[in-house]
């Protein structure tokens, strides 16, 4: 009988063999793992605040008979207050835009504004904002806040 001997080395390649596939696997793992944490990483981060522009918001004093109403678009007059009229403008701004995209108010439009307290020595003060939003009569707490830095905060209340 003749018997063919084997390559010579050929007992080794089996080992070898294995040793190569586990390190690709092992490989393959690692890359695998790194995009799955990249992928999370993006995915639960809280998304990083985005800075928006502040724009000039023209409110007219007095509201125009000649133009239809539009829904979301005041009618009222914006007077009152210790405000001067572009803060004034962007409280509305502020107001208007969460009664109409948030609640979904049809019409939004202010009465009156009346400063309920006085500014402190801080400089802060506070004033009742009179509205009619989605057909019914509210007032609105706005406390203005002076920093030391300068400018001015604002915050509104229900």
């Amino acid at each position: 009988m003749n018997a063919t001997a084997p390559a010579s080395g050929g007992e080794d390649r089996g080992p070898r063999r294995i040793l190569i596939v586990l390190a690709g696997i092992l490989i393959a793992g690692c890359v695998a793992l790194i995009a799955t944490a990249v992928w999370l990483a993006l995915v639960l981060a809280p998304a990083s605040p985005r800075r928006t522009s502040l724009q000039t918001i023209v409110v007219p004093d007095q509201p125009s008979d000649s133009a239809p109403a539009t829904p979301g678009i005041s009618t009222g007059r914006l007077e009152g207050g210790l405000t001067d009229p572009l803060l004034r403008a962007q409280v509305w701004s502020t107001i208007e835009s969460f009664h109409t995209n948030v609640r979904g108010c049809d019409e939004v439009r202010p009465v009156n504004i009346e400063v309920t307290q006085q500014p402190d020595s801080s400089g802060s003060w506070e004033e009742g904002w009179s509205i009619v939003a989605c057909g019914q009569a509210k007032v609105l707490k706005i406390t203005f806040t002076v920093p030391p830095d300068g400018g001015v905060y604002y915050d509104i209340a229900e």
